[in-house]
């Protein structure tokens, strides 16, 4: 009887850390709906990967403002430490010190999508488009794409639903 204890103890203690991890990564993909790994369904029709965990902020080209550029640096600073309201507020500057800077729209609108703000994140997807003709980071951006509509899976690759 005592053995039989000593089983019930070990499995006990050998699952919890398995169930509860479980419970963690599901209130974290509640949380954050970019942590689905296949948006797209169980078939992927589109073979995208997880854009929402790979998109990241874009630097600055040659040719845009120096303090726009100023800018949009400690931006990318705080938007790699997930600091998405402090970098919304950079890149919103950037673009009011250069409203063609493309790659400043575009970190803008990555910081508004983190926050859930998708119709403002969706302005900022058409202007960075609009104005990064040349910049191919932009123009095959998937979660562009997802926000304007034109994503081959018809639906935003983090579950949102569009505006």
């Amino acid at each position: 009887m005592y053995q039989n204890w000593k089983k019930v103890v070990i499995t006990v203690l050998l699952t919890l850390p398995l169930i509860m991890l479980g419970g963690v990564s599901d209130v974290y993909a509640k949380k954050n709906p970019c942590a689905v790994k296949n948006p797209c369904g169980a078939k992927n029709p589109c073979g995208m990967k997880n854009p929402c965990g790979v998109a990241s902020a874009l630097i600055c080209p040659k040719d845009v403002k120096p303090e726009a550029c100023h800018f949009n640096v400690d931006g990318i600073s705080h938007f790699k430490e997930g600091h998405w309201d402090v970098a919304v507020k950079h890149f919103s500057d950037a673009v009011k010190a250069d409203p063609n800077f493309a790659e400043a729209h575009y970190n803008l609108a990555l910081s508004l999508d983190k926050q859930g703000k998708h119709a403002e994140a969706t302005e900022h997807f058409k202007m960075a488009l609009k104005h990064g003709a040349k910049n191919e980071m932009i123009q095959k951006s998937e979660i562009l794409k997802a926000h304007l509509g034109k994503h081959p899976c018809g639906k935003h690759p983090c579950g949102m639903k569009h505006p």
